[in-house]
């Protein structure tokens, strides 16, 4: 019975040293898969909803000169409520419709970026809580109104995302596919 053990350990460990050998021989090959794999982990970002019509995107860190129609990805906040505590943190992917100094006008449940109707918000989302819309105002200094190119898109039309800051933004996004 050992030397069945012995031989099956034998054979495991030959096999072992084998891929060590292998690795060994390759490893510039091993190292630039590493390094593709660490590139793509901080630069690509998959779209898992339909608030816009793409998957894959580039994410460029850190832009400098963010403008209106850029699609960016940023970190949710959201508030206190159960539903945002389960979302914090997640990655959106949204278009910048507002930028500081534009003024919302809100008229019902039609919003509204300096007079141009940018949507109309649902009073309840699809799992049925109640959706209040943004205030009324001017976009302040390092915040943005974010909006999905869907009408159902969870976005700054409701009170409850409402104007994303500058340090929420993990970046502006290139479509890849």
């Amino acid at each position: 019975m050992a030397s069945l053990l012995q031989r099956w350990l034998l054979r495991r460990l030959d096999q072992s040293i084998a891929l060590a050998l292998q690795v060994r021989r390759c490893w510039p090959l091993w190292l630039a898969g590493v390094i593709a794999y660490g590139w793509a982990l901080d630069h690509v970002r998959v779209n898992v909803s339909h608030s816009l019509p793409f998957r894959v995107v580039y994410l460029e860190h850190a832009p400098e000169d963010l403008r209106r129609g850029d699609l960016v990805v940023f970190r949710y906040v959201g508030g206190d409520e159960e539903c945002d505590i389960a979302l914090q943190g997640a990655p959106f992917f949204k278009r910048i419709r507002g930028v500081a100094g534009d003024r919302i006008s809100v008229d019902g449940r039609s919003v509204r970026i300096n007079g141009e109707p940018v949507g109309l918000a649902k009073p309840r989302s699809w799992d049925d809580l109640p959706l209040n819309v943004i205030r009324p105002g001017v976009i302040p200094v390092a915040r943005y109104y974010m909006q999905g190119d869907g009408p159902d898109s969870f976005d700054s039309r409701y009170a409850r995302s409402g104007l994303v800051g500058v340090d929420q933004i993990a970046g502006r996004a290139w479509v890849l596919f």
